[in-house]
């Protein structure tokens, strides 16, 4: 009997899961989600947990599902470093069809980041080469924290869509109960720049990530 979402969701090691995932894609790739009427949120499993790992390959799934290019996927090493530094900033949208197991086909993260690093992408992102140096703090600073907006993202049959918004919305209502001083993100879309601006984030110029130009977002608060 499935009680979570995760309840389907493998856990594996690195090199099967990063297999599981291309597979599952190319079927979703021939799924329409705008059938459900919602999705269901799961937020991020204790640390050390099985529940954690079975968590970090349905955000990963759901990234993959959302980005086409290769170049915009997240590295599942990068993904299960950030989500064991600094776990509770993640949440993973499920579709769950009557007739089918629940499909994880978006979700959303944010994390603290020192000063240092908010500010240099604010002022100089022309001389980033590569995303990996934005690390997260493992706690929210006294006083507030710089969030940098890991990710908001949901696969291509929802967008524009009713589930889409209450994504967007639902993301917005988690971070207004965030201490936050300062917000930073990268978009790698027009639906992630709009999502930025819609938050208050001015664009402050491109920084590159193997190679590839990304637009930089940014907004004191």
């Amino acid at each position: 009997m499935i009680t979570s979402p995760l309840d389907i969701i493998p856990n594996l090691e690195k090199d099967r899961v990063e297999s599981w995932a291309f597979e599952c894609v190319a079927r979703m790739n021939k799924q329409d989600f705008r059938t459900e009427e919602s999705l269901s949120a799961v937020s991020t499993p204790p640390v050390g947990s099985d529940a954690l790992e079975c968590f970090i390959s349905a955000a990963l799934l759901a990234d993959w599902a959302c980005y086409s290019k290769p170049e915009d996927r997240v590295n599942y090493v990068r993904l299960r470093s950030v989500m064991t530094a600094f776990s509770e900033g993640f949440r993973v949208y499920f579709s769950s069809p009557e007739d089918g197991a629940p499909v994880p086909v978006g979700y959303t993260g944010w994390y603290p980041v020192a000063e240092d690093i908010f500010e240099r992408l604010c002022s100089e992102p022309h001389n980033i080469t590569n995303r990996g140096f934005m690390s997260p703090l493992r706690e929210i600073p006294d006083g507030g924290a710089y969030i940098y907006l890991f990710n908001y993202s949901v696969v291509s049959s929802l967008r524009g869509s009713a589930q889409s918004r209450a994504l967007v919305n639902d993301y917005a209502t988690v971070l207004k109960s965030v201490p936050v001083r300062g917000m930073v993100t990268v978009a790698v879309s027009g639906d992630g720049s709009r999502v930025a601006e819609k938050f208050g984030l001015s664009y402050r110029g491109d920084m590159t990530h193997d190679g590839v130009a990304e637009k930089v977002y940014a907004a004191c608060l």
